[in-house]
């Protein structure tokens, strides 16, 4: 049923669950932080003996990170933060122990319990491509640096300061890239950004990220998502950064810790514009692949059918039980 309902208050959300209270195959599908400032309403949820799933659709931003790399990026984030955030996240896993709360996670990710296929992966599989631009072309993935509203939301972060030197950094190098291979430089607009004339000229579009990806005859890039969609294409590709987006340490670190999944150098384009253009090998796109997108086991599967098979088998666990 399509239904979506605005509530504002606890007491007035406890009404609203204790009417599905007796429907022994509704579940709840958690679309917020599992968190300690969410503690409240976790547990009103988990009292209704309703079994609770949370789906994180892309995992694969949250990169596998060795010990040393975590410890590397704490010293680059807010100490402060970091440590109340930590001891915020351990007293809300023993706020689950006391509560006997479950939550069982679902994602693309290799080591999810219950597994699904990355939303990119089932959008390459399945949606028949068709060319954006004529002729041949390179392609920007945009990320709406130093716009982006999570930099201040998350991070607590306003980068809009840089603007200036990134975009005349960028506009440099990719006047450089046009007059080189001699085709344009296309722009895969971020689906948040609004741009008046930060890229000149050149051609922006958006929600067209695959099939601008999949033409194109190279795709430069940051740390972005899209990378699903190289790996997939199996596009020639370039890791570019500059001066104003390195200075953005947790940003500059995600970076390089994606081109090492790649064995790529990350390119610095105010220190040398003549990039080196990265082609994937088969082991590499694999790795990523079975690691992020999707699992050989349900590969050939869609999302919607795997997690109904999930919720049906829970719910036939829990009458069971009962």
């Amino acid at each position: 049923t399509d239904i979506v309902k605005r509530i504002a208050n606890i007491n007035r959300f406890n009404e609203e669950i204790k009417k599905v209270e007796q429907n022994d195959d509704c579940i709840f599908i958690l679309e917020f932080p599992l968190s300690w400032k969410n503690r409240r309403l976790i547990l009103l949820l988990s009292q209704s003996a309703k079994k609770l799933f949370q789906i994180n659709f892309y995992a694969n931003t949250s990169l596998n990170m060795t010990l040393k790399e975590k410890l590397i990026d704490a010293l680059y984030e807010n100490l402060v933060l970091k440590i109340k955030n930590k001891i915020a996240y351990a007293a809300f896993g023993i706020f689950k122990k006391i509560h006997n709360i479950s939550i069982q996670s679902i994602s693309s990710k290799s080591d999810s319990n219950l597994k699904i296929n990355h939303p990119d992966y089932e959008s390459y599989r399945d949606i028949k491509g068709y060319p954006v631009v004529l002729g041949k072309y390179m392609v920007f993935i945009d990320t709406f640096f130093p716009y982006h509203p999570d930099f201040k939301y998350l991070h607590d972060n306003d980068l809009s300061y840089l603007s200036s030197s990134y975009f005349n950094s960028l506009n440099t190098f990719f006047e450089y890239l046009e007059f080189t291979y001699n085709m344009p430089m296309v722009i895969a607009a971020h689906p948040k950004a609004e741009y008046t004339n930060e890229f000149g000229d050149r051609q922006i579009i958006k929600y067209e990220t695959l099939n601008l990806i999949r033409f194109a005859e190279t795709v430069f890039i940051h740390a972005s998502n899209a990378i699903s969609y190289i790996v997939l294409a199996n596009k020639p590709f370039v890791f570019i950064s500059n001066d104003a987006y390195s200075s953005v340490n947790f940003l500059n670190n995600r970076l390089h810790r994606l081109a090492e999944l790649f064995h790529a150098k990350v390119e610095n384009v105010d220190t040398d514009k003549n990039v080196c253009i990265n082609r994937l090998n088969g082991e590499d796109r694999k790795k990523y692949i079975y690691t992020y997108l999707t699992d050989e086991k349900i590969e050939k599967y869609k999302n919607i059918d795997l997690l109904m098979s999930y919720f049906k088998n829970e719910n036939k666990c829990n009458n069971t039980s009962l």
